[in-house]
């Protein structure tokens, strides 16, 4: 029980680090943006951002816990088998919608939020916007 517990604060940390590196990235990406603020500013999108990363944390968190509670009673690697595809699948998630966030943050002006979702409701007016 014990190992576990700390292979679930590690799990937490890691995706911690991941969302600090996923802001920098943004931050290093869209450099000439950043450039017109201070650094005490920029330091604070990480302070204050830390809350969707917890939050986000937690959502993640959330189907690996419930798979770790029959865990203790089966025995055998099929939760760190399936802990390890799970995070995968997420990771590439999650890469995903950092990287098309970045990029798109230069022609939007601001982070991806639902806005695209309205887009799918429409999708041939959606195609005819892009140039």
């Amino acid at each position: 029980m014990r190992k576990r517990l700390i292979a679930l604060s590690f799990y937490i940390v890691y995706w911690m680090v991941f969302f600090i590196f996923a802001r920098l990235f943004l931050i290093i990406l869209q450099f000439h943006n950043s450039f017109h603020y201070s650094f005490g500013e920029l330091l604070a999108t990480f302070v204050h951002g830390s809350k969707l990363d917890v939050s986000t944390t937690g959502y993640y968190l959330l189907v690996p816990l419930l798979f770790a509670i029959p865990g203790i009673y089966f025995n055998g690697n099929w939760y760190r088998f399936f802990l390890r595809w799970y995070t995968y699948l997420m990771l590439v998630f999650s890469a995903i919608i950092v990287v098309s966030d970045a990029s798109l943050y230069s022609y939007w002006g601001f982070r991806m939020d639902y806005t695209p979702m309205l887009y799918l409701k429409t999708p041939g007016e959606a195609l005819a916007s892009v140039a």
